[in-house]
């Protein structure tokens, strides 16, 4: 039987997700102690987001992390979880020398 019996479907993705740890800008503190990657593995099997890519710069630290973490606490899930490489480039693209930020979305590691 397949997974998806009803064939092509519309589903939500999001390739750009920063997790706690996040090399450069690490907002995930907590005051009430709670571990945040934990907090944030829940809110991803909450949601109705099938795909999720785990960015973070020059780095796949937090993917692995979260990674590992998730599939501690969800064993079951069929959320997908991908690496996202993020690069920025020191390259000005306008007058206003905004720079390239370049992301490398891997396929999942086995």
């Amino acid at each position: 039987m397949s997974t998806y019996p009803r064939g092509s479907e519309w589903r939500k993705w999001d390739l750009h997700v920063h997790a706690p740890g996040t090399k450069l800008s690490d907002s995930y503190k907590t005051n009430d102690g709670e571990d945040p990657l934990r907090r944030f593995c829940q809110i991803i099997h909450d949601s109705d987001v099938a795909t999720v890519a785990v960015a973070d710069y020059f780095s796949l630290d937090s993917y692995f992390a979260v990674k590992e973490k998730f599939s501690e606490m969800y064993p079951d899930s069929n959320t997908l979880i991908l690496p996202n490489l993020e690069l920025r480039l020191s390259v000005a693209v306008n007058r206003a020398e905004q720079e390239v930020n370049l992301h490398l979305i891997f396929r999942q590691s086995l």
